[in-house]
């Protein structure tokens, strides 16, 4: 989550799992990888519509970084 009271945690892993990914020059076994952000705001219902869109019309192949257990639910 990018807003809302798990906020600070959202950043805060984000900034971590970039810092990574610029390690490995955002790529993995040569091929590039393309980082989308959603913020669920540790609202399951925004959670799910958000989820929804990345599976559904992005066409996503990882899917991580959910702070709140009632979110990931």
């Amino acid at each position: 989550p990018y807003s809302g009271p798990l906020s600070l945690v959202g950043i805060d892993a984000t900034d971590g799992f970039m810092l990574y990914i610029d390690q490995i020059k955002s790529q993995v076994s040569g091929r590039p990888l393309v980082i989308l952000r959603e913020d669920d705001a540790a609202n399951p219902s925004q959670g799910i519509e958000r989820t929804r869109r990345l599976v559904e019309r992005e066409d996503i192949h990882l899917l991580t970084g959910m702070t709140s257990s009632a979110v990931a639910y």
